[in-house]
């Protein structure tokens, strides 16, 4: 897979993510959860726009760039894993879904999203590709920990 898919696969993740928080933050409950997955909609905003000026700079023959505003987050170690061993927590989600399912499946694009920048932190050889990967994981990662953290505050994990 070229630079290009992968930037364009990541791009369509991370907006796939945003919509799935926007309609997540409609749900009934309380608006700490809500205004968690608001934030993790601009996030996932912001991720893409990252990955767009990363891939128009490939497009036009450049090298990929660092990324100013993820200075202070630090790269993963590869090795980490983010979920549990053996559990496959994203599934299909209906047209109505409670804010227990929105919670876990969330974890779970976390999780494919931290397996990607991961994947792809492992497959380039550029060092600033490398390094984008790799904090873009780390961003996913808090992502993950935040929607665990909210999850156990309303039920026992895992259920």
């Amino acid at each position: 897979m070229t630079l290009a898919e992968i930037l364009t696969q990541a791009m369509h993740l991370e907006q796939t993510g945003r919509d799935f928080y926007l309609q997540a933050a409609q749900l009934p409950g309380d608006e700490t959860t809500a205004a968690m997955f608001k934030q993790l909609a601009a996030d996932e905003l912001a991720h893409y726009g990252y990955l767009e000026r990363q891939l128009a700079a490939v497009q036009c023959g450049e090298d990929v760039c660092a990324i100013p505003e993820l200075a202070p987050v630090d790269p993963l170690d590869l090795n980490d894993p983010i979920f549990p061993k053996d559990i496959n927590i994203l599934e299909s989600l209906g047209e109505s879904y409670s804010l227990e399912e929105a919670l876990v499946f969330a974890m779970g694009t976390e999780d494919k999203s931290y397996k990607l920048y991961r994947s792809n932190a492992k497959a380039v050889e550029e060092p600033e590709a490398k390094q984008l990967f790799l904090q873009l994981a780390a961003v996913e990662m808090k992502h993950f920990e935040a929607l665990v953290q909210r999850y156990e505050s309303f039920y026992s994990y895992p259920r």
